[in-house]
């Protein structure tokens, strides 16, 4: 159990990150790509706003329709949280799955700082970044803790999704 909310605990990070962001943005810049139709800031709120509600909702399916099928997600976290780790999008959805569950009348908050993003034009790609500050209980201990992101956003089959997210948490 407890390594199945620890994986959660990894889930929510990544995606709690994202959440919020439209209130937040800045350091945005845009311009014209050839090969595809530029990364607008419009979308790239629009991303964020449907993350948000998947999340509120708790629906991961939701959720894993707007990552990429190749996503990788990586995490560097203390050992008692499992260490480093790194998830493919169809294990990354499945903990979301059971994080969720799990997490029902647990104590569990977050709040988001420092978030930004900015737009590559040349490349198509949005880089976010974000603090995520986290609390919860586990084995009757609270746990806080601060995890920095980083989240690659690419245009897949015409939309944008998430392709990587790299995080590093740190017991507060």
């Amino acid at each position: 159990m407890r390594s199945q909310f620890l994986a959660f605990c990894f889930s929510s990070v990544l995606l709690i990150g994202f959440c919020s962001l439209t209130a937040q943005a800045s350091n945005l810049q845009v311009a014209q790509s050839k090969e595809q139709p530029p990364i607008t800031e419009s979308e790239v709120k629009s991303l964020l706003n449907q993350i948000e509600l998947a999340a509120k909702a708790h629906d991961a399916s939701l959720i894993m329709g707007l990552i990429t099928p190749d996503a990788k997600f990586s995490l560097s976290a203390p050992e008692f949280l499992g260490g480093k780790q790194t998830l493919t999008a169809a294990e990354y959805g499945k903990n979301l799955e059971l994080g969720w569950k799990m997490l029902k009348g647990r104590d569990y908050s977050y709040q988001i700082k420092n978030l930004k993003f900015k737009i590559y034009p040349e490349k198509n790609q949005v880089l976010i970044t974000s603090e995520v500050h986290e609390s919860f209980q586990l084995d009757s201990k609270k746990i806080m803790m601060l995890t920095q992101e980083k989240t690659l956003v690419v245009r897949h089959q015409g939309k944008l999704k998430i392709k990587a997210i790299i995080a590093e948490m740190k017991q507060k």
